[in-house]
């Protein structure tokens, strides 16, 4: 009997053993799935951490441009509004209009004046490229203090 007993606890051992093995088994799987897991979100938060930077980075490129592009534009001034006739010299036209404004601008002080866009039935805008941005902060000024019609311009001579 005793034999029979101990029979009986081994074959319970047994049991008992095979049971634990398929319950480490399954932990097994289960950790290795979590690693897996952990790898992959370690993966995408690497991912999301490198498409930040290239954001942040394209953000500070494209405010880079930016500031490019205003000092670039920061000695020009567009003007609309202004008639146009065939036969204008553009630079009279334009020292015309500052003249009215009481803006001191002699034509040395303009690089470049040009119209801009085909020529047709509408009045085209007119680019003028001064030797600095002191020469538009003065135009600027004296918009703000004297705002122009269209009527008060004298012709141009």
């Amino acid at each position: 009997m005793r034999l029979d007993a101990m029979g009986q606890k081994v074959d319970k051992l047994s049991l008992d053993y095979n049971a634990l093995q398929v319950t480490v088994k399954k932990l097994e799987d289960r950790v290795a799935a979590v690693e897996k897991d952990r790898r992959g979100m370690s993966a995408d938060i690497l991912e999301e951490v490198k498409r930040a930077a290239r954001s942040v980075n394209d953000g500070g490129l494209e405010l880079r441009t930016l500031q490019l592009e205003s000092q670039l534009l920061a000695d020009e001034i567009m003007i609309g509004g202004l008639p146009e006739d065939r036969d204008e010299k553009l630079i009279d036209v334009v020292l015309s209009l500052y003249d009215t404004l009481g803006v001191p601008v002699a034509e040395r002080d303009v690089v470049k004046v040009k119209r801009l866009g085909r020529a047709g039935g509408k009045n085209r805008n007119i680019r003028v490229k001064f030797l600095g941005e002191r020469f538009v902060d003065n135009v600027m000024r004296s918009v703000k203090r004297n705002p122009v019609k269209l009527g008060t311009l004298k012709p141009a001579a």
